[in-house]
């Protein structure tokens, strides 16, 4: 299992920062040597590398901070969210696109490269993404301090060992936390968050990540439509049609709602206040 040495303060005492510092001005000088070096008919290969540059910084930067290559993903309970990863996905394909779209647009014909309009059911996907990443933790919060049932925490305990994961035992909360960042894992991205639920599979999630998926390789394809064998100005970016955002809307809210409803047994708390 990956885990920092006990004696670590941090992740930079083995990592020394100016080496991710200088990997990240590495990246971001090749993010702009693709874009403004694309070739006659490959804007939508450029876009595509754009995209694995913008990928690796993300990347880099998540372990910069934490000290694992999955870093950018794991929130405060030491477990990889899946909010924070369809933000992220999101973010980086409309950045990458428009991003590509600037600099090939660069040109002696072209007035204003960056005359790129962004549609407004594109900012309305955008805000579905950020307002959920934003209130599933504040969901979950409002369950926090509750004491879970002794029984059913332990069990959850003991699922979560079998599959290499350590939750903090020491604080027998409804809402589960992993011991360390080491202990985050890309199958908590469809587990549950709460002592009854921890080891399983969370439907909400489940419904959500597919939701995700098919609209985003849908998004994706039509960028790459858009770009693929172009060399004319390109001044927007592709519609984003309001059945997608109904779709995300209502993925999103399930996974909301999933997340507000109680899924664990709720324990005793004892007359001096212990669990």
């Amino acid at each position: 299992m990956e885990h920092l040495p006990q004696t670590q303060a941090s992740p930079y005492l083995t990592t020394k920062p100016y080496i991710n510092l200088i990997g990240l001005a590495v990246i971001l000088f090749g993010i702009a040597w693709v874009g403004l070096n694309s070739a006659e008919g490959e804007r939508a290969q450029t876009w595509f590398q754009v995209l694995i540059l913008m990928i690796a910084f993300s990347v880099l930067a998540g372990h910069g901070v934490t000290g694992y290559w999955r870093g950018i993903l794991i929130d405060n309970r030491y477990k990889m969210s899946l909010s924070r990863l369809q933000l992220i996905v999101w973010t980086l394909v409309i950045l990458s696109a428009l991003f590509t779209i600037v600099l090939t647009n660069i040109g002696p014909n072209t007035a204003d490269p960056l005359d790129v309009t962004i549609p407004s059911e594109l900012w309305i996907l955008l805000g579905i993404s950020t307002a959920s990443a934003v209130a599933g933790p504040a969901v979950l919060s409002s369950k926090k301090g509750r004491v879970a049932d002794s029984q059913e925490f332990t069990k959850t305990a003991k699922d979560m060992a079998r599959s290499g994961t350590s939750i903090d035992e020491n604080v027998k909360e409804m809402i589960v936390c992993n011991t360390a960042p080491g202990d985050a894992r890309w199958a908590d991205l469809l587990k549950g968050d709460e002592s009854g639920n921890a080891s399983t599979i969370d439907v909400g999630k489940l419904q959500m990540f597919f939701f995700t998926f098919i609209l985003l390789v849908g998004y994706g394809a039509a960028i790459a439509s858009l770009l693929n064998g172009s060399d004319e100005v390109i001044t927007k970016l592709p519609e984003v049609q309001e059945g997608m955002n109904v779709l995300l809307g209502i993925s999103h809210t399930g996974y909301l709602a999933n997340k507000a409803v109680s899924h664990s047994k709720e324990g005793a708390v004892n007359s001096n206040g212990g669990h």
